[in-house]
Order: structure tokens, then sequence, then C-alpha cells
């Protein structure tokens, strides 16, 4: 009985674990190194770029409209919200983050405007009510073939697509970002009376900007891919 309820309690810490680790700046130039020249489809190349320079969760980014990409007030914007099939984890998760100049710089805009489905990443189905399953599944055999390659090292095995948020959660702390601030970036709560989702105007969406801005992997204003 003993070594049963210490076992569950071993694989509750890992998880824990597993969930805290955030995605080192090597582990994330790796992957977009091999995304530039991988045949990959609009979902594995943009959701990655997207969590690394949002910290979005990945189901919110593989749920997207193409409307949900917005232009306030001269800023291009994601607008995260449960309008639809949409889902969100919580009320605070419906927020505005204003999209990361490399983003825009590697030709996102030109990809949101190419296409006339609804959905930004229609090859995601949706499975039990969420878009992320099949890119999961695609992430982590990324992950284990860069391994295999030795490109990325067996530390990586425990690298997963939501230690992007930890790690941009780190960035902004490192550059002095206010809380608030950061909790607006990641959907997390901030005790505000209103978030800025549905009233944002420039003012308030500046400080969001240079959150964002806030984040760096070393890899900013490399080649384009082709």
């Amino acid at each position: 009985m003993f070594s049963k309820i210490l076992t569950v309690s071993t694989q509750k810490n890992t998880r824990s674990d597993l969930e805290r680790r955030e995605v080192t700046d090597k582990e994330t130039q790796v992957i977009f190194e091999s995304l530039r020249f991988a045949k990959a489809t609009p979902a594995q190349y943009w959701v990655p770029l997207i969590g690394a320079y949002s910290g979005m969760r990945q189901s919110e980014i593989c749920q997207l409209y193409r409307s949900d990409v917005q232009d306030i007030d001269g800023v291009w914007c994601f607008n995260v919200n449960r309008d639809g099939e949409k889902r969100l984890k919580t009320a605070n998760s419906a927020r505005i983050i204003p999209i990361h100049r490399e983003i825009l710089r590697l030709g996102f805009l030109k990809f949101v405007n190419s296409g006339k489905s609804q959905r930004l990443f229609q090859e995601l189905p949706f499975v039990n009510g969420k878009a992320g399953h099949a890119f999961s599944k695609w992430f982590g055999k990324l992950k284990l073939q860069l391994i295999k390659e030795g490109k990325l090292s067996a530390a990586s095995q425990n690298m997963t697509f939501h230690g992007f948020r930890h790690t941009v959660a780190t960035k902004m702390r490192n550059a002095e970002i206010a809380e608030s601030m950061a909790a607006e970036v990641l959907g997390h709560e901030t005790g505000a009376a209103m978030t800025y989702t549905r009233y944002a105007k420039r003012s308030q969406i500046e400080p969001l900007v240079k959150a964002v801005e806030s984040i760096r992997y070393g890899t900013e204003e490399s080649p384009i891919r082709k």
C-alpha cells in the first residue's frame, strides 16, 4: 500500500516539474532554425513562433480566426476570445496581445490575408472541442526528431509547448515589465475591474507592446524562410 502511495506522489511531482519547465533560448533557436527550411504546414511554422513571442496557450493559437488578427489604433494584435466554437481556459484568458514585430517581419500578415477560410489554421481539426490535438502530436515528434539528429540534447525530452509560457514570463520579469502587464499578456488574473479585451485603446495597448517586445531569443532579424 505504502509503495503505491509513494509512486503516485512521485508521478505528481514529476508532472508538476514538467509543467514549470521553461523552453531554453537554445531549444527555441534550434526549433526556429529547423522550421526555416522545413516543408512545414502553416500551423507547424506559425504556431511555435506565436507561442514563443506571445506566451499564448497552444489551444488559443490553434483555434484562432483570421478575424482575430486586428489593427487596434495602428497596432496589430491578437484578440483572444471565445467567439464561435473557440474555448478559453478562464475568463481572464480573454485578452488583447500585441503581435511581436518579429512575427510581423516574417510575413505573418501576408499569410493571414492570403487565405479564405474563417480559421487561421484550417488544417487543425477540433477534437473534443479543442483544436490543438494534431499540432501537439506533431510538436512531440519534432522534438524527438531533433534529439535523434543531435540538434537537441536528451535533456529536451521533457520540453513541452506549454514551457513557452514560462519562458515568456521569465523574459518579461527579467526586463522589469510590470507584473500587471505580464498578467495581461499571459491571461492571468490581474485584479482589475476591466480587461483590455473589448475596450482597448492605444494608450492601453502601448504598455502591452513594451511587454511583448521585451521577448527576445537572439534569432531576431534572421533571414526570412524561403
